[in-house]
């Protein structure tokens, strides 16, 4: 079936050139989704991203491995049991779990340590300021000193 010049144009418009119960001009119409009517596409595309997300993915992969391994070779990498024993695994265990006590101890130490380093500065701070404004304060031994005198002085007095 041959087309000649002009030909193109009569199929387009004649309805009796038709597929489907459609002219070429109907079927070369695009179309547009969702709902798509088209036998290509059975649904609306509901689930557009979950398959460009996956298709990603699978482009990530096969980017990292550059292309070459074959569905046999995952299925021997997902398959396989490491090859090597660990016959020490639990004295390894034992060491990590003993490391991070002793590493938790020193960081508690070290708390306290800080914690106490920020009262000796706080106490200092405030000692400073005391001083440089001029106010004074009764240390406990020169009021235990003071209350003594009194003491003493009262009983001289009573007798």
């Amino acid at each position: 079936m041959g087309l000649n010049p002009g030909d193109l144009a009569t199929i387009t418009i004649n309805a009796a050139y038709n597929l489907n119960g459609k002219t070429l001009a109907q079927l070369l119409t695009p179309h547009t989704c969702p709902p798509c009517p088209q036998t290509h596409c059975p649904n609306t595309h509901a689930n557009y991203d979950a398959i460009k997300g996956e298709s990603a993915e699978y482009q990530r992969i096969h980017t990292k491995l550059s292309g070459k391994v074959s569905d046999d070779d995952l299925t021997n990498l997902l398959n396989s049991s490491p090859s090597c024993s660990h016959s020490d695994y639990d004295d390894i265990k034992q060491a990590l779990a003993d490391e991070k006590e002793k590493l938790t101890k020193k960081e508690e130490s070290w708390e306290l340590e800080k914690q106490s380093a920020q009262a000796e500065k706080e106490k200092e701070i405030i000692n400073k300021i005391i001083t440089d404004l001029g106010l004074t304060t009764h240390t406990h031994t020169e009021r235990e000193r003071e209350r003594e005198s009194i003491r003493s002085s009262d009983y001289g007095n009573q007798g």
